[in-house]
């Protein structure tokens, strides 16, 4: 029964975010210049944010031919740099609205599992490597031999109600 609840509220994010994603609105506010995207190239702006959203697990050539080919548009192969070009031309502010439009209906629903009362959550954390600029250098600090190496600090809250072991 939980497996089924977590099923029905992932599908209707899912249905949801897809409908943000696809209104003409969506794009206009968040292209960081109003002549990006208004010609649907190889990546096209719905692909793309569905693509971020996909998590990369493998390499990202490995993940953009995977996807293209499983949305039937790998005609034209595209390459990992056509993909950082394009990305971007996406502003952040458009992933936060996702997420945070998620967050708010996810702790909305009514079926919430909770063990003693709380909620169950972990936290863990790790170090990622960032455009060695000296902007971020100055403002992340850095790791690596010598210390040269940009590297910002991030974590991550599980929430255990999406635990596919609740």
């Amino acid at each position: 029964m939980i497996a089924l609840k977590k099923s029905r509220l992932l599908n209707e994010r899912i249905e949801l975010t897809n409908q943000i994603i696809k209104d003409y609105s969506y794009l206009c506010r968040f292209r960081t210049k109003p002549k990006y995207f208004s010609k649907e190239g190889k990546l096209g702006f719905v692909n793309l944010v569905s693509f971020v959203l996909n998590m990369v697990k493998k390499t990202l050539q490995i993940e953009l031919d995977d996807f293209f080919s499983l949305i039937k548009q790998n005609k034209n192969q595209v390459t990992k740099q056509a993909f950082s070009k394009a990305r971007n031309k996406i502003g952040w502010e458009g992933f936060k609205e996702l997420y945070d439009m998620t967050v708010k209906t996810a702790y909305t629903a009514e079926d919430l599992n909770y063990y003693e009362g709380f909620r169950l959550c972990a936290i863990d954390g790790t170090s990622v490597a960032v455009d060695n600029s000296e902007e971020l250098l100055s403002y992340f600090g850095s790791s690596g031999a010598g210390g040269k190496t940009a590297t910002a600090r991030v974590s991550c809250l599980f929430d255990g109600y999406y635990s596919p072991t609740t």
